[in-house]
């Protein structure tokens, strides 16, 4: 049985290890588990794939209309996320391991989550902003096998606060 193609983002996995309140301008959409860069004005946004200082995920929806304020962002080096492969290239164990870049797509206004996914045509041994750790067995949404949007285990291999791209995860 194929997998459901249901992009969730970037969701936290695991226990949260730091939740940290981040001023956000009135001028940025973000839908919730966008991964988010720091702009060069100081504020968060949603990254691009071809961003290289990550700082966590985003925890909720804001539109550009929305007026400044605060967000909570998880952005612990270590923090692990799942997140769905775009397309069927992850298609056994000797891709855990590899780095991969994002596909950054714009989320539901509806529901208010991201449709950011695993850039699973990007797969490196060199750096990128993601790093694979492992398939998830099984997903909220049904069996989970390795091909066609799987669902993977990730961290940030890029990141802001880590002493060299690579360096967050011990």
């Amino acid at each position: 049985m194929a997998n459901k193609d249901q992009p969730m983002g970037f969701r936290e996995y695991g226990p949260v290890l730091r939740a940290r309140y981040y001023d956000i301008d009135a001028a940025t959409t973000m839908y919730i588990n966008d991964l988010l860069n720091m702009e060069s004005d100081g504020y968060p946004d949603a990254a691009a794939a071809t961003e290289t200082s990550l700082i966590g995920n985003s925890t909720e929806y804001r539109t550009a209309s929305s007026t400044a304020g605060q967000m909570i962002v998880y952005d612990h080096p270590q923090q692990l996320f799942l997140a769905q492969a775009d397309g069927a290239d992850l298609t056994g164990q000797t891709i855990v391991g590899n780095n991969c870049d994002i596909l950054a797509t714009a989320g539901s206004a509806v529901t208010g989550l991201s449709a950011f996914e695993i850039d699973s045509s990007e797969v490196t041994a060199g750096a990128a902003q993601m790093h694979l750790l492992k398939r998830q067995k099984d997903t909220d949404i049904g069996a989970n096998a390795w091909g066609g949007n799987v669902t993977m285990i990730c961290y940030i291999y890029e990141h802001m606060y880590s002493a060299g791209a690579g360096t967050g995860y011990v």
